[in-house]
C-alpha cells in the first residue's frame, strides 16, 4: 500500500478483554514512525515481555492473574515523542469469581429455630439444600447478601445434620455450609407399673434413652436393684420381696 505523508501510528486492537487467570497478549503496531509503548507506572499487573522473534511491529505484554474480586482496566499508550503522537489500547481484566461466606457451620437444638448466612459474591447462584428440614426463608428485606432459613423442630431421638450449597450458575464455583441439629433427648421404659404377687419375685425394666441417666431407687427396703455383669446396660433387674403382712 502507499504510506501516508503524515505521521500515524495504528493499533491492531483498541481494546482487549483478558480473563482472570491472567495470559501474554500481542499488540501489532502499523505506521510510518516509530513508536514507544507506555505503562503507567501504578500499573503492576502488565509487563511488557521481550522476544528474539524477527516482528518489530509486534509488542507482547503478560498479564498477571487478578486475584481480586473486582475487575480492573488499564492503557498502554504507543507514543512518539517527536510528533506528539499517540495511540491507546485499553486492557481490561476480569474479576475472580467468588461466593464468599462469613460462617461454614450453624447447630441447632432440637426444637429449631432460623439463621441468616451472609455471602458476598460477584457471581449469579443456585441454592441446594440437601434435607426437607431445612427451609430457605423469602423475605421482603432489601438486602441481598443475607439468605434467611428455617430449621424445622427434630421429633426423633437421632441427631442430624445437611448440607447447604450455593452453586455458580456455571457451575464453577461453589461453597457449602453444614447445619447441626441435636435429638430430642428421652427415656423410655418398657413398662411404667408393674404388680407383683404376694410372693415376690425378680423381673426386667428395659431402658431406651439417648442420654446419660441416674436410676433413684425408692426408699424402702422391699424393692431392691440386682447387679448383674450381662452385657445389657440398658436393662434395669429388679427383685421385689415377699410381702409377709396381711
Amino acid at each position: 500500500y502507499q504510506e501516508s505523508a503524515t505521521p500515524s501510528i495504528i493499533v491492531s486492537e483498541q481494546n482487549i478483554a483478558v480473563g482472570a487467570q491472567g495470559e501474554a497478549i500481542a499488540i501489532e503496531v502499523k505506521g510510518n514512525i516509530n513508536a514507544t509503548p507506555h505503562i503507567p507506572s501504578e500499573i503492576d499487573w502488565i509487563s511488557e515481555v521481550s522476544t528474539k522473534a524477527w516482528s518489530t511491529n509486534t509488542y507482547y505484554f503478560l498479564i498477571n492473574p487478578n486475584e481480586s474480586y473486582e475487575s480492573r482496566t488499564a492503557t498502554i499508550a504507543f507514543v512518539n515523542e517527536d510528533n506528539g503522537l499517540n495511540e491507546s489500547v485499553v486492557i481490561t481484566q476480569m474479576q475472580k469469581n467468588a461466593i464468599v461466606i462469613a460462617t461454614n457451620s450453624y447447630s441447632f437444638n432440637n426444637n429449631g429455630g432460623t439463621f441468616s448466612v451472609e455471602i458476598n459474591s460477584n457471581v449469579d447462584f443456585d441454592i441446594n439444600i440437601e434435607n426437607d428440614w431445612v427451609k430457605q426463608v423469602e423475605t421482603k428485606g432489601l438486602s441481598t447478601t443475607n439468605i434467611h432459613f428455617a430449621v424445622a423442630k427434630n421429633e426423633s431421638y437421632d441427631n442430624r445434620e445437611t448440607i447447604i450449597s450455593f452453586i455458580s450458575k456455571d457451575k464453577d464455583i461453589s461453597q457449602e455450609i453444614r447445619v447441626y441439629q441435636s435429638q430430642t433427648n428421652a427415656i423410655i421404659i418398657s413398662e411404667k407399673e408393674k404388680t407383683i404377687s404376694p410372693s415376690g419375685e425378680t423381673f426386667d425394666v428395659e431402658i431406651r434413652a439417648n442420654v446419660s441417666f441416674d436410676v433413684i431407687m425408692p426408699d424402702v427396703d422391699w424393692v431392691q436393684k440386682i447387679e448383674t455383669k450381662a452385657l445389657t446396660p440398658n436393662t434395669l433387674h429388679l427383685c421385689v420381696k415377699t410381702n409377709d403382712s396381711y
